[in-house]
């Protein structure tokens, strides 16, 4: 988005141009922060002029409605959302009389935008967890924009974010956004399509161009009651499988005690005629079980899939957009979450997600694709969660989903470090003093590495292979990785880490057990260290060599020492001291006798 709006060319000014983005440092605790510089808006926002002063048609069509529709249909060609049209963050500049579209990096896409101005599958999401693959919602913003300007009035003023979706899904938007209000044909027309319900349906860039040059008739509202018969839960009666999915997610404990799948499943089928969807409820495995079982989480999460599959994914008291788990998930760690982050976790493992996946592509509105363009893939993820070496797990997901994101980890302080050899430089200025009894990769930077280099596999060191528990060290791995993230950031030098790395390499050198090739290995990755090479660090670490020479001689002595022991054995038994001592006696007599045969031959000779 700040490359988009940098470049973007943007002459007659309807939007905020980005002059410059870079990293800024707080002097004062020495903390580093990514920074934009965007144009100030001139005039005032649309909230305060408009509001009780309705809007000219004329200032309304080519002022407002045209410029803003060319810019979302720049915004949609580039894969790109706004996230924030609404009055308070569009301004007209007094002069020009230009409309000017406000600020929308500031935020998680969507964040603070007022519920009247989401589509219900966004209204109903957590706030972080709205996504930006939705960019129709766009649209559906500026339909509620225009009847604001139209009548000068808020939109459904006063009213609690709650009892807007409630009402949402009984009367629908068009419905319920116009009702009390008399508006002028041609808008009511606009407004028809803007605020469908369905996003399949809903109007576009090409639309809206269409009609403002007047050639394209409205589309008829969608329809909220899709049931002959309404569905009875908690005392009130609901007629659609979407409403009826938004209150068994907001009340689990309800719908774990009370609904009946059978129930559920018949009215489906007679009711609602989608009998190839109950089919799919009886074929859940708790449609097999008895109608007295209590319903489990995960029974239900699924039973909300299959009753809104075009919606979000509800799971653990929370609603999310595909599109929303990188924000939703990054918010967990950067605020210690837990639950956020467990959440995500359980999505994957516990198969909800692939599940929602192949309801959808079954669901009316597939056609739009709106999930084809995900920036990662979820058989990826779930493979990447499943393992748990360095470089993998849910700190490898969060920057899979969140690729611009900065890396986490506590290691690198306030330092704001986004690329690999941004990361490498950091970790190799680091104070000695701060190495002690830590390795200079944790979870965060491991899984930062390996999604910049697309690890697929977990790193197993071939030439260790007969060593299974020295190729799969933990700092053995680092250094691994940390060479391959200098041999994918061309960085050549890094005197500080390589010195880190050695010095955390002592600890699985420990494991030979000759103090000659010890002291060898440990000589030659010191003198490494002191030329900043990890080539040459990883070089020594990974061949087998020095392995394989230890082994050898600790089985020779080994077998030198049962050798030893066996005798040592042998002796300490007293009948054994005697047989030896007798053997030995004989052995010296013997021996004796022959020198002093010899000697005395000798003398003899001599005397001759």
């Amino acid at each position: 988005m700040i490359n988009f709006l940098q470049n973007l060319p943007n002459e007659n000014g309807f939007f905020l141009s980005v002059l410059d983005s870079g990293v800024t440092v707080d002097k004062n605790i020495g903390a580093e922060n990514l920074a934009v510089i965007m144009e100030q808006p001139a005039g005032r926002s649309l909230t305060e002029i408009f509001t009780g002063n309705p809007v000219t048609d004329k200032v309304l069509v080519n002022n407002i409605v045209g410029p803003i529709n060319e810019i979302l249909g720049s915004m949609m060609e580039n894969r790109l959302m706004h996230g924030r049209i609404n009055p308070g963050n569009i301004f007209l500049d007094p002069v020009t009389e230009k409309v000017i579209l406000g600020d929308c990096l500031a935020e998680p896409c969507g964040y603070s935008q007022p519920v009247v101005y989401e589509p219900l599958e966004r209204a109903i999401c957590h706030p972080l967890a709205k996504g930006e693959g939705n960019s129709s919602a766009d649209f559906y913003a500026l339909g509620v924009l225009i009847l604001f300007l139209t009548t000068g009035k808020p939109p459904l003023n006063g009213m609690a974010a709650t009892e807007i979706t409630e009402r949402l899904f009984d009367v629908g938007s068009y419905g319920l956004l116009t009702q009390g209000h008399k508006l002028p044909t041609f808008v009511a027309e606009l407004l028809k399509g803007l605020l469908a319900d369905r996003a399949d349906r809903r109007w576009g860039y090409m639309q809206v161009d269409s009609w403002l040059r007047k050639k394209l008739s409205p589309t008829p509202p969608s329809l909220t009651r899709e049931a002959m018969r309404g569905f009875t839960f908690g005392e009130k009666e609901y007629f659609s499988t979407r409403h009826l999915a938004h209150v068994f997610a907001r009340d689990i404990a309800s719908v774990r005690s009370s609904l009946k799948p059978a129930d559920l499943s018949r009215w489906v089928k007679h009711s609602v005629l989608k009998p190839e969807l109950a089919e799919r409820f009886d074929s859940l495995p708790v449609g097999r079980r008895s109608d007295t079982a209590m319903l489990e989480d995960d029974d239900i999460a699924r039973i909300i899939t299959l009753l809104d599959p075009s919606g979000p994914i509800r799971s653990g008291g929370f609603a999310l957009d595909i599109y929303g788990f990188g924000p939703f998930l990054a918010y967990g760690y950067a605020k210690g979450a837990r639950d956020f982050i467990q959440v995500i976790g359980n999505i994957f493992t516990g198969g909800l997600l692939q599940f929602w996946l192949d309801a959808m592509e079954t669901a009316p509105g597939h056609e739009d694709e709106r999930y084809q363009d995900l920036p990662w893939q979820p058989r990826k993820m779930l493979s990447l969660i499943r393992k748990s070496a360095l470089g993998f797990g849910m700190e490898r997901v969060l920057y899979e989903m969140n690729p611009s994101l900065p890396c986490q980890s506590p290691l690198l302080g306030s330092q704001y470090v986004d690329d690999l050899a941004g990361l490498l430089q950091v970790l190799d200025k680091v104070p000695r003093e701060k190495h002690e009894g830590t390795d200079p990769v944790d979870r965060h930077i491991a899984g930062f590495i390996a999604a910049k280099i697309d690890l697929r596999e977990e790193i197993i060191l071939k030439k260790l292979a007969e060593f299974p528990e020295v190729a799969q060290n933990p700092q053995i791995v680092m250094l691994a990785l940390v060479l391959a993230a200098q041999t994918s950031a061309k960085t050549r030098v890094l005197k500080g880490l390589s010195s880190w790395i050695a010095e955390r390499l002592m600890v699985p050198l420990q494991s030979i057990k000759s103090h000659h090739i010890r002291d060898e290995v440990i000589k030659s990755i010191r003198k490494a260290a002191r030329e900043g090479s990890l080539q040459e660090i990883y070089k020594v670490t990974s061949n087998g060599t020095y392995l394989k020479r230890d082994n050898f001689g600790f089985k020779e002595a080994a077998r030198y020492y049962r050798q030893l022991a066996e005798k040592i054995h042998f002796m300490s038994r007293n009948d054994n001291n005697e047989k030896l001592a007798y053997e030995y006696g004989l052995r010296y007599a013997m021996i004796t006798s022959y020198l002093i045969a010899a000697v005395t031959f000798i003398y003899l000779l001599t005397r001759i």
